[in-house]
């Protein structure tokens, strides 16, 4: 981490939840869950995990929401686990539950 940019870490003022949730909503994803999985302190900074899933979404706003998750935002994140799958009620459609993470200075 010594090599991250300050401006990469998490500010203490943000949460996570909000920035997951902003990017979903900018991607048209309604969020089904979002649950807080642990922070893990590490000297001077904290990894902050969550798990979030929808159902029933298009292919173009899972990738979207990818690509913002990856390259749109300002912060270090990091994608710990993605699981996708075709919709049971919609074939066009796709579900998905992701583990994030990000750092935040303490």
């Amino acid at each position: 981490l010594g090599s991250l940019e300050n401006e990469a870490f998490l500010p203490s003022n943000l949460s996570l939840f909000s920035l997951v949730e902003e990017m979903a909503r900018n991607s048209d994803i309604a969020l089904e869950s979002i649950t807080p999985l642990s922070t893990e302190e590490k000297g001077s900074v904290r990894n902050i995990s969550v798990s979030i899933s929808a159902k029933e979404i298009t292919i173009d706003s899972l990738v979207r929401f990818l690509y913002a998750v990856e390259y749109d935002s300002p912060y270090f994140l990091r994608i710990d686990r993605l699981h996708i799958k075709q919709s049971f009620k919609d074939r066009t459609k796709a579900d998905f539950k992701m583990d994030l993470t990000a750092v935040q200075k303490r």
